[in-house]
């Protein structure tokens, strides 16, 4: 399928609630909808009107940053912003996952419980989503499908039914809802025999289609609904741009290579013992001397 690229998240999965049954939803919910993360980096409010130092320092703690972390964020991000072409989208949409994986190197870890993910959308509903009056070419998810870039490759996890929230008479490009905000998992099993598969989407695109084509319907938050494909990245660093040390796994190869050279040794140690006797042996009946006399001298 011809998909292009919405651009890159790091977040917080969120744990599920009561009002999830928990044989639809996973947890902990893995969603691009704002609703149902515990958090995103960069924080949108760190770049908003209020996004003062103050703000960034009150809310840095409850994502599980220092203050220094902190810092270095909001320095990379106004850095990408004006960068040619952006590495990050205002206020919170990486252009790529190479700059999303930038800035966790610039952090110097993972933060707990972050995780990477994509979104992706087939080429054709793209102008479902350009065609707002409020749209900026440059800015969040509507800049990056301006940009039509095909999506890396990673992980797919499945289809999110997701819409634009719309605020008055006009289009908020700074949040999602999904269908997973309204309970319409529960009208999809019920309705439609459509259940989320073991990652928690939806598993075929016609099923997310149709899905997405009813939600348009009955508008359960109004704005345009859409299915996205959502894709997972491996955010394998734990220090500045350095991979983690694999010890346990360096440890067993070590002891692998130093078995088998002890092995060897051994092999090569019996061979000549044994090729030595042979041919002592086979010497002593050449020139006629008693078997084993050789071992006696």
């Amino acid at each position: 399928m011809d998909l292009i690229s919405g651009g890159y998240f790091l977040i917080k999965p969120k744990p599920r609630d009561s009002r999830h049954p928990a044989h639809l939803v996973r947890d902990p919910i893995i969603s691009a909808s704002d609703s149902l993360q515990n958090g995103r980096l960069p924080d949108f409010e760190w770049f908003s009107d209020k996004g003062d130092r103050k703000w960034l320092m009150e809310t840095a703690p409850r994502l599980g940053l220092t203050e220094a972390e902190g810092d270095r964020i909001q320095a990379w991000c106004e850095a990408g912003y004006r960068a040619k072409p952006p590495k990050v989208r205002w206020p919170t949409v990486f252009a790529s996952i190479d700059a999303l994986r930038e800035l966790v190197s610039v952090i110097g870890r993972v933060p707990a419980g972050f995780i990477a993910i994509g979104i992706a959308l087939p080429r054709r509903l793209a102008p479902r989503m350009l065609t707002s009056p409020d749209k900026t070419d440059e800015t969040e998810v509507c800049g990056q499908l301006e940009a039509a870039l095909l999506p890396a490759p990673g992980l797919d996890l499945g289809w999110e039914v997701l819409c634009r929230w719309v605020i008055g008479d006009h289009t908020n490009f700074l949040g999602f809802h999904s269908w997973l905000c309204n309970g319409i998992e529960t009208e999809a099993e019920k309705d439609f025999g459509i259940v989320p598969n073991e990652r928690g989407f939806i598993e075929k695109f016609e099923d997310a289609k149709r899905i997405a084509e009813h939600c348009d319907r009955i508008q359960p938050e109004p704005g345009v609904w859409l299915p996205w494909m959502i894709t997972q990245y491996e955010l394998p660093w734990n220090t500045r741009g350095r991979a983690p040390q694999r010890a346990p796994r360096v440890f067993l190869c070590a002891f692998a290579s130093m078995r088998g050279r002890l092995c060897l040794s051994w092999a090569y140690f019996f061979f000549g013992f044994f090729f030595a006797l042979g041919a002592g042996t086979c010497w002593s009946i050449k020139i006629g001397l008693p078997s084993g006399s050789l071992s006696m001298m």
